[in-house]
């Protein structure tokens, strides 16, 4: 409880990317009908829907394999940048990555 007098009183937006890096197989199920065809991926993600605190959250999951991690990390970099010029002059503020 002594924390909530510290905590921060700016605006802030928060990003955050839940990878799942595993090192093994990924296969993807397609379901068609009555038939399933398997298929060997890199990468899945998946789009999830809550209700936190009676409000509707949808969270973003990325499964990938270990070897395409330096991609995702890439991809991720090119979508926070332009965010991040966007709010530069808000009155919002981010935490700098080092």
């Amino acid at each position: 409880m002594g924390s909530l007098e510290t905590r921060k009183k700016n605006k802030c937006i928060y990003h955050f990317n839940l990878l799942s890096i595993i090192d093994s197989d990924l296969i993807r199920l397609n379901i068609i009908g009555d038939e399933i065809n398997q298929e060997e991926v890199e990468t899945e993600q998946l789009v999830a829907r809550y209700i936190i605190k009676k409000k509707e959250q949808f969270l973003e999951f990325v499964f990938l394999k270990q070897i395409f991690f330096q991609n995702i990390l890439l991809d991720i970099i090119n979508y926070i940048v332009p965010m991040l010029l966007f709010y530069k002059d808000k009155e919002i503020y981010f935490i700098k990555i080092q």
